[in-house]
């Protein structure tokens, strides 16, 4: 398919909005937690204090990286440098720009940039999780696997008109 046939689409993943996600998230899952002593409990709730978050960030960009990889058929970029740092980034928001067929429904971009939000926030908490309660850690491993598996789908859909032949048999 030629670029002409094609619609840019950023999908923007605010920093803020996925830590507060996040975190709810982890408050709630220490909330559920029995209160022996507290100390795994706040471990668990505090995902996004001084000190925890630059895992967490760590984290997200790998999950923002992991999005792109997953959107890349329509997310493809040539090399922009031959150097590749590995110091961690904090941007205010994240930017995922992929180029899709023009026929592709509004609909389905904002499925694909909701996917895309819950998946970060997933992996995430996920990590965190793994850490500090690892009992309730596969339950996220398997809640991004299902976001990732919704996102191939939506994905790979038919998107043109289906056409019947005249045929009367």
């Amino acid at each position: 398919m030629n670029e002409k046939n094609r619609t840019e689409v950023n999908f923007r993943l605010k920093r803020a909005q996925i830590l507060y996600d996040a975190d709810n998230n982890a408050y709630i899952e220490g909330n559920m937690m029995p209160d022996e002593t507290g100390k795994p409990k706040a471990a668990l709730i505090d995902i996004t204090q001084d000190g925890n978050i630059d895992r967490v960030n760590r984290v997200m960009n790998l999950a923002v990286s992991e999005c792109r990889e997953m959107l890349y058929p329509y997310s493809k970029q040539e090399i922009q440098t031959e150097d590749c740092g590995n110091e961690p980034t904090t941007p205010e928001e994240y930017v995922i720009t992929a180029a899709f067929p023009e026929d592709l429904s509004q609909t389905t971009v904002e499925l694909i940039a909701n996917l895309l939000h819950e998946y970060v926030t997933g992996r995430v908490l996920s990590d965190w999780l793994s850490i500090t309660k690892p009992e309730s850690a596969a339950k996220w491993y398997s809640e991004i696997e299902s976001i990732k598996l919704k996102l191939k789908q939506t994905m790979s859909i038919r998107r043109k008109k289906l056409r019947r032949g005249r045929s009367p048999f």
